[in-house]
């Protein structure tokens, strides 16, 4: 039997709670669908599919996604989560396609353990569809890199999702810049790691925007901070999910001044563990070998690969360790 992420949940994740409504609501939950919870509040996107993957146990694939639909349908009952109308992969998908989301009552009972402030407890509004695609391309690369990790393919030594993968630094003029990178993974080994700064591009931005993100990275190289932040090396990758796109990305690549080249990779998505494992995505002008992805892969990732991750005992939304 394979062991999902969060078998080893947090004990804050089983601390009582004062307000009685939620107390009761919280003890009707597994610790399976309370780790739901927790993922779900971090990764804000998930299908019930990557909910299987990530949380849900069984002695065999048939088991697992069983014990996945149960878990979520039950959430759905309580109230906690809701599905959004649109669904990965189509109606064909059934259940295992939904996009689940935290409803205003998940929400409220997150705050309650203390993994939000009450105030972030009331972020309920209904996202558009970009918006969700993208998160739930960053969630999908969470999964691969930790499903990467169970499989002993890539030394994990560090994750975080937004926002505690951003970072701030003094920009030449002097001010301060928060960089917004949509995750974050430190690789091995310990002796030598780097952290990846990942963005996730769907090529749904233009040229300018492209443009203006990169001349932030260029400004936090400059700053010293892509030389030793937190001791370790730093890297940009830039996610892709095809060869054009991946072509716009390299001559953007070598608009920037020559300095700051080495920080970037791109690579399509597809590609995403292989290069974290060896380091060898394309600096500028180079060749990236490889298959071109279909744009709904991410979809079709086997449910049979298991991913092992603990909950962090300290706040939900910032995985500092793994």
């Amino acid at each position: 039997m394979s062991t999902p992420p969060n078998s080893g949940v947090s004990e804050r994740m089983s601390t009582p709670l004062h307000d009685s409504p939620l107390a009761a609501l919280n003890a009707r939950l597994s610790r399976r669908e309370r780790a739901a919870i927790s993922i779900l509040l971090e990764m804000r996107f998930l299908s019930t599919a990557q909910l299987e993957r990530w949380v849900f146990d069984g002695a065999t694939p048939l088991a697992r996604a069983r014990a996945s639909r149960r878990g979520v349908a039950k959430l759905v009952e309580l109230g906690l989560v809701r599905h959004l109308e649109r669904r990965i992969g189509g109606v064909r998908a059934g259940s295992a396609g939904h996009i689940n989301v935290l409803t205003a009552l998940g929400l409220r009972l997150a705050a309650a353990h203390g993994w939000i402030t009450p105030e972030q407890a009331h972020r309920t509004r209904e996202p558009g569809t970009q918006f969700v695609q993208h998160h739930f391309a960053v969630a999908e690369a969470h999964l691969r890199v930790l499903e990467a990790r169970a499989h002993g393919e890539l030394g994990l030594l560090a994750r975080q999702a937004e926002p505690a993968a951003w970072r701030e630094f003094t920009a030449p003029g002097g001010g301060q810049v928060t960089l917004k990178p949509d995750a974050c993974f430190t690789i091995g080994p310990k002796s030598r790691p780097t952290t990846w700064l990942l963005e996730v591009d769907r090529a749904t931005v233009g040229g300018s925007t492209l443009e203006r993100k990169l001349s932030v990275y260029v400004d936090f190289s400059r700053s010293g901070q892509a030389l030793a932040d937190r001791g370790v090396t730093a890297k940009v990758l830039w996610l892709v999910p095809d060869r054009r796109r991946l072509d716009q990305l390299q001559q953007a690549f070598g608009r920037t001044p020559a300095a700051a080249r080495p920080l970037f990779r791109a690579a399509i998505f597809d590609e995403l563990v292989a290069v974290l494992a060896n380091a060898k995505a394309p600096a500028h002008g180079q060749r990236q070998p490889g298959r071109m992805p279909a744009r709904d892969s991410l979809a079709a990732r086997p449910a049979h690969i298991r991913a092992r991750e603990p909950v962090a005992s300290g706040e939900v939304a910032s995985r500092e360790a793994v």
